[in-house]
């Protein structure tokens, strides 16, 4: 079951590094489009900046794709 979700949320920023930490991730691969942005958008999603900040100051690793 290595690919089967353990989380399901909404948004990326409703993600936490305590929850992280609960599921044993140090850090995550992200994609940048429909989920760091808009499909096809160059507008970050709302409040990324802040929370892409907190989880580097977390010690989440992260790596965009």
């Amino acid at each position: 079951m290595l690919l089967k979700p353990h989380l399901r949320l909404a948004r990326i920023t409703d993600l936490t590094a305590a929850q992280l930490a609960r599921l044993g991730v140090r850090g995550l691969l992200l994609d940048i489009d429909n989920t760091l942005s808009t499909h096809n958008g160059q507008t970050l999603t709302d409040g990324l900046s802040a929370w892409l900040a907190q989880m580097r100051a977390q010690g989440v690793g992260l790596m965009l794709l």
